[in-house]
């Protein structure tokens, strides 16, 4: 559908750079997607979700640091938290 709009041209310069649109067109195509990506997030989010929502939405047995000991490899397992944050990367580390 051709439309004929006043755009401010440095805005238009600037969306194109920013997102690397070769066109006029595909600059305004591509604004125009992303401000109604944006608002049907704001609609989405608008409205509270009810207690239920929440409830239903996690399993109950779902125990996230088990899963995260589970999936640690052994020599990292053996180390506390403090140990494993302040030790350097292993590509930092000098040979023993």
């Amino acid at each position: 559908m051709k439309t004929t709009i006043d755009i401010a041209e440095q805005k238009l310069v600037t969306v194109m750079r920013m997102t690397g649109a070769r066109s006029r067109k595909a600059a305004v195509d591509q604004a125009l997607t992303c401000l109604e990506r944006a608002e049907r997030l704001r609609r989405l989010f608008e409205k509270p979700l009810a207690d239920e929502v929440y409830r239903d939405a996690l399993d109950p047995a779902y125990d996230l640091r088990r899963l995260r000991a589970k999936d640690k490899p052994a020599h990292v397992a053996r180390l506390s938290a403090r140990e494993s944050f302040c030790r350097p990367p292993i590509w930092k580390r000098k040979p023993a």
